[in-house]
């Protein structure tokens, strides 16, 4: 579990390898801020985007406006929450970068300060000079009906220590963008049939199911005779999620059904989220091929195949220490 978390930060070191990119230059144009976070975008499995905020008063939007469509954005404007406002306050916090562009270009131009659920986070990220992600929300630019999540990481003039001097002291953020139900069906490529998998953020009250069919705790709990659903804590950014895995139908090899799952089949499901999370350091082919091994072992009897399962996963984890 301890090595899942470690791989799943490297989306925060995508996170400050941008913000180092901002925090060393008075100006990051277009097209570096394409190149540097091209690697990221390729490597790094479920991310919907990568981008920077600006941050302005608010008179300053109309002159921004006007540089940013002579850069070559014809139709940029800053804009509030999902009906596109004209942008209120005193202060506005503008999406002036995100890549890939494509789908995600109607994003640009949105106020960070115009919804609560990225307002909060940013106020909190920039205030505690850390990485912060927001509670599960929909995107400006979802399409269908997933829930998305942004991670902040912020930039400042200079260095300030105080909460009350880094708000001050704010340029903007750097932030990095998933699509969670993507990003769980990624975590379940190459599981067993019989499991299946939601994800929650228990840090809101009550807790939001970010990824997964609405119905999942219900579910797990009336399937309950198959095997005990098992909870995997997920400590991120900020959050408390914690992933629910349970088995949707009778397990194989079940001559003791709750020590297989609580065993063989929570180390096959690790395999499969490790291999998102192996994606995330450059190995998911090698994982893939591992993968489908065991998959061809499931015809063995019984026992050699729990053992080869436990065999392949401790192969991987002393791989990557």
């Amino acid at each position: 579990a301890n090595a899942m978390r470690l791989r799943l930060y490297s989306y925060l070191d995508a996170l400050e390898a941008i913000r180092g990119l901002h925090a060393s230059s008075n100006e990051v144009l277009a097209q570096e801020f394409k190149q540097a976070t091209q690697h990221w975008l390729q490597s790094l499995d479920s991310i919907q985007a990568m981008g920077w905020y600006e941050r302005m008063p608010r008179a300053n939007v109309p002159a921004f406006e006007t540089k940013m469509r002579a850069s070559g954005v014809s139709d940029y404007r800053v804009f509030d929450g999902t009906e596109r406002r004209p942008p209120t306050g005193d202060e506005v916090v503008a999406m002036r970068y995100i890549e890939p562009m494509g789908n995600n270009a109607s994003a640009l131009g949105y106020n960070i300060l115009s919804r609560e659920a990225t307002r909060a986070a940013y106020e909190r990220a920039r205030r505690e000079n850390r990485p912060i992600v927001t509670r599960g929300f929909r995107l400006v630019q979802e399409k269908g009906l997933q829930l998305g999540t942004v991670i902040y990481e912020p930039v400042y003039s200079g260095h300030p220590f105080t909460p009350q001097a880094r708000a001050q002291a704010t340029t903007g953020v750097v932030f990095l963008t998933l699509r969670m139900g993507d990003t769980l069906k990624s975590m379940l490529q190459g599981r067993p049939e019989y499991l299946d998998a939601c994800l929650f953020d228990q840090s809101t009250s009550p807790p939001t199911l970010l990824a997964g069919d609405a119905g999942c705790q219900e579910n797990a709990e009336q399937l309950s005779r198959y095997a005990t659903p098992q909870r995997i804590p997920l400590a991120f950014a900020g959050a408390n999620w914690d992933m629910l895995i349970w088995a949707k139908s009778p397990i194989p090899f079940t001559n003791d059904r709750t020590s297989w799952f609580a065993t063989g089949a929570g180390v096959a499901f690790s395999a499969a989220l490790g291999a998102l999370l192996l994606t995330l350091t450059g190995h998911a082919r090698r994982i893939e091929v591992t993968m489908a091994e065991a998959d061809a072992q499931r015809s063995e009897e019984h026992t050699s195949e729990l053992q080869s399962r436990l065999h392949l996963v401790c192969r991987l984890l002393l791989e990557k220490k």
